[in-house]
């Protein structure tokens, strides 16, 4: 019985510091919108290079890099906000929301991108034609 009660002590502990845990909070939220905003410029630099984009810059590799900075910073956002999701519930749904909607975007155009520049098409429709 003695050995029950101090190993769920020792389980409750690391749990009481709600203070840290909103630090960790916010800071997964922060991430999550940097993310957001990051794929949005990266789909705004797919879809309009010429304003987004520095002419000295390939915008492939730049906006390679951008969709693969939003998918690392928005899944880093969404493991913070979980450990901290106790304290403010709106705050961490927001952040799911965020989140999710940056990885699954930035995922999606940046397989997307990969395969157009994988595949040449314009060779391929030379050979049609």
């Amino acid at each position: 019985m003695l050995f029950m009660k101090k190993e769920q002590a020792q389980n409750t502990q690391p749990y009481s510091n709600m203070k840290a845990r909103r630090v960790v909070l916010v800071l997964g939220f922060v991430m999550t919108i940097i993310s957001f905003v990051v794929a949005i410029y990266a789909s705004l630099a797919l879809f309009f290079p010429a304003l987004c984009v520095p002419k000295d810059v390939l915008p492939f590799k730049s906006i390679t890099t951008l969709y693969v900075v939003s998918m690392s910073c928005s899944f880093l956002g969404i493991v913070f906000a979980v450990a901290g999701a106790n304290t403010q519930k709106a705050i961490a749904r927001l952040s799911f929301f965020f989140g999710t909607v940056a990885f699954i975007g930035s995922a999606g155009f940046l397989v997307v991108l990969l395969l157009v520049n994988f595949f040449p098409f314009q060779a391929i429709g030379n050979l049609l034609s």
